[in-house]
């Protein structure tokens, strides 16, 4: 099964329609606007207050523990004006990211950053740690390595995403009448 990802760049009737046409499911982000938010409200008021539910566990003397973040979904059909039909649509509230403002909110997404610099696996943080990076590529018959600097500071997080993918990769099984 084929399925297209894209961001909210990408999330236009054309592609919605191209899509259709030919069967391939997609997922495609949207930006927010005032309909979307009035219906994910309520969903954003349950996450905050589960956080806040969550942050008051975590004052309690044993174990010390940080308080973990709260994330809902909730789907529900919607028609933009600029749609020939409604679709499926799945949204998302975050707290305390989506609940914070200012500093606080500043404050969170450096400490996440901290914690994740790969940003949860989205691509244009990726992009600068991961791939922009200067390295020697040699080239042979064979194969082809790329022979980065050990003192690159996102190196570990390098390896632990090949190693990843590595996972993932299908074992190519030789075609026996050829």
């Amino acid at each position: 099964m084929l399925h297209f990802r894209g961001d909210c760049g990408f999330g236009v009737p054309d592609m919605y329609a191209v899509c259709e046409r030919l069967r391939v499911s997609y997922t495609f982000g949207l930006s927010a606007n005032a309909v979307l938010q009035r219906e994910t409200e309520g969903l954003l008021a349950e996450a905050v207050a589960a956080y806040e539910r969550e942050r008051q566990a975590t004052r309690q003397p044993e174990p010390p523990r940080p308080a973990v973040p709260s994330r809902l979904f909730t789907g529900f059909w919607y028609q933009a004006g600029t749609w020939s039909q409604p679709r499926w649509v799945v949204a998302k509230a975050d707290a305390p990211a989506e609940a914070l403002t200012g500093v606080a909110r500043q404050r969170h997404f450096r400490l996440r950053r901290q914690r994740d610099p790969l940003g949860e696996g989205h691509p244009c943080t990726w992009r600068p740690l991961l791939i922009k990076v200067a390295a020697e590529v040699v080239v042979s018959t064979r194969r082809i390595v790329v022979r980065l600097s050990s003192s690159w500071p996102h190196l570990d997080w390098y390896r632990r995403v090949c190693e990843r993918l590595s996972d993932h990769v299908p074992t190519l099984v030789p075609n026996p009448s050829g």
